[in-house]
């Protein structure tokens, strides 16, 4: 059975999830910055409309990239869920229409959750206004 190995982790009230086969490692937020890597916040890559998320637990993740030193900063990571493939569902058609960001791709139930899937290669490590979603809450998504 193929499975995808995700890292869950919050942003404001959203649960999101990366593969960890895109991660290099997880680091504590000053780490990457003094190294001279480029650490971008999650909602500057996936903006969401409302009011600029509180980042209660923030970790850095580092991108396994070999073309370029990027840094995610995420909020409250929590376990790493083994998901068969399976249990995948492609990004619901109603929002489609919504999603301006290829990132997000999926969506996945884990614990009784929705949780929406990030393809971290996908990602524009740079601010961007251009939301990829209208907003969280028409997701359903609330913790």
């Amino acid at each position: 059975m193929e499975e995808l190995r995700l890292l869950i982790f919050k942003i404001g009230d959203a649960r999101f999830a990366a593969d960890m086969e895109q991660i290099d490692e997880m680091v504590d937020e000053g780490v990457p910055r003094s190294k001279g890597w480029n650490v971008v916040k999650f909602h500057d890559c996936v903006p969401l409309r409302g009011p600029e998320p509180n980042y209660v637990h923030p970790h850095v993740a580092l991108i396994r990239d070999e073309s370029a030193r990027h840094a995610l900063l995420i909020d409250q990571p929590q376990n790493i869920f083994h998901v068969a493939v399976s249990r995948v569902r492609p990004f619901p058609a109603l929002l489609e229409a919504k999603k301006k960001n290829a990132a997000v791709w999926g969506v996945v139930f884990i614990e009784e959750e929705i949780v929406l899937l990030v393809d971290l290669y996908k990602l524009t490590f740079a601010p961007s206004d251009e939301g990829d979603l209208e907003s969280a809450e028409e997701i359903n998504i609330e913790g």
